[in-house]
């Protein structure tokens, strides 16, 4: 009787070699389905992602995607977490969305692993130059994707396996697309929810309403959800957070939308706040964190939502008075060159653990402070000095995953 040895045995065995495979990086498992068919089946089939995502649990970033004005599309900036939270340039980034073989890709959302993209076309440019366009859906491209292209293309990617799939936004209603949206849970199902946000007019009043798509039907639900957001809401910069997608405003109320029971809720925004104040709302590891400028424009608090949504606590009051002076003079430039942006807020994993960080864009370099001590280090140069321009809301958590689209 022939003895097989160990690597033939753990081949040979489904459940052993499961559980190696599940052991490994997401990237790790890409380059293995070309190992041989049977890798690539038991890769790609739901039973093992499904098993990965509870591995895995709550899904966290492994870097930043951003949107640089002056890169070209669909080449973004990316920038890579490594252990203690610093980030670095990556040897291997994830692939470009040129597979998408459309041009002026942007990034609308990142949410747990898929990227909601669009690819604009202006209905008078036929040859797509000059079509650069802000986060969100402006109101002077048309609303739907015609025979000669021009509108509106919409795409959820993954970034990882490089599968997509192309949605028009709704046709069949009069109005402007404020914003358009995306709820994506693996740990609650593997499909997701696109949501689009939209205005009409009813004589002198703006009429909003919500259509929802469903990625398990392939199609946008009938029914619309009509509501009166507050002023100055900002249906481009959406957190998808505790199964509800949530939106800020720089009102004294917002609003968020229960992608389960498809309702809207109102969310408490700061008393203090004022207009052009946020410079940053997002979540990490489970949190809500609003980052507001209070008293001068280096001079700013970190804000986490209160479990109960009655109101926001205060985490961190952070000021960069010294860093700027510092910078100036190191660099030799005016303070009117000085400016910040936060990119991200990285939470720490635990209490006692590594300490939570703002990753800060200034001029062209990417920094990180340390919310505990104050400290600053200058991480690497992204940009030239003079074309050195990010927000917020256009740095994208990168969250490696299987899920498919």
């Amino acid at each position: 009787m022939a003895i097989s040895s160990p690597g033939e045995a753990v081949a040979n065995s489904q459940d052993i070699l499961t559980q190696i495979l599940l052991r490994l990086p997401t990237k790790s498992l890409v380059r293995f389905k070309c190992v041989s068919n049977h890798w690539f089946s038991l890769i790609s089939c739901p039973q093992f992602i499904a098993a990965q995502v509870r591995r895995q649990g709550t899904p966290v970033p492994s870097g930043l995607l951003l949107n640089i004005d002056y890169l070209p599309t669909p080449e973004f900036q990316y920038v890579s977490f490594t252990h203690s939270n610093h980030p670095k340039f990556d040897a291997n980034p994830p692939p470009y969305l040129s597979y998408l073989g459309v041009p002026r890709i942007k990034i609308l959302q990142s949410c747990n692993g898929l990227l909601l993209c669009s690819s604009a076309y202006l209905t008078d440019d036929p040859d797509f130059k000059n079509t650069a366009f802000d986060f969100g859906i402006p109101h002077d491209f048309i609303t739907s994707v015609s025979e000669d292209d021009c509108g509106i293309r919409i795409f959820v990617c993954n970034p990882i396996t490089m599968q997509f799939k192309t949605i028009n936004l709704p046709s069949d209603e009069v109005g402007c697309a404020e914003g358009v949206n995306m709820a994506f849970d693996p740990t609650h199902s593997p499909h997701f929810k696109i949501v689009c946000v939209l205005r009409s007019s009813n004589g002198a009043d703006d009429v909003y309403s919500l259509r929802v798509y469903e990625s398990q039907n392939n199609a946008w639900k009938p029914s619309l959800i009509k509501f009166d957001p507050p002023e100055a809401t900002h249906f481009g910069a959406p957190v998808f957070f505790r199964r509800a997608i949530h939106w800020y405003s720089e009102e004294q109320t917002s609003l968020c939308f229960d992608v389960d029971e498809e309702c809207l809720n109102p969310i408490p925004m700061p008393r203090y706040l004022t207009c052009n104040t946020i410079q940053y709302f997002g979540e990490s590891r489970g949190h809500l964190q609003l980052i507001m400028h209070t008293t001068s424009d280096v001079e700013f608090d970190v804000l986490e939502l209160k479990e109960d949504y009655s109101g926001w606590r205060l985490r961190h009051r952070v000021n960069l008075a010294t860093f700027r002076v510092e910078f100036c003079d190191m660099y030799g430039v005016g303070s009117e060159w000085f400016r910040v942006s936060v990119l991200r807020m990285v939470e720490a994993e635990a209490e006692g653990q590594e300490e939570s960080e703002l990753m800060l864009f200034v001029c062209g370099r990417l920094f990180s402070y340390g919310l505990k001590d104050g400290s600053l280090k200058q991480l690497m140069c992204l940009v030239p000095f003079e074309k050195a321009e990010c927000e917020w809301e256009n740095a994208f958590p990168f969250i490696e995953t299987l899920c498919p689209v």
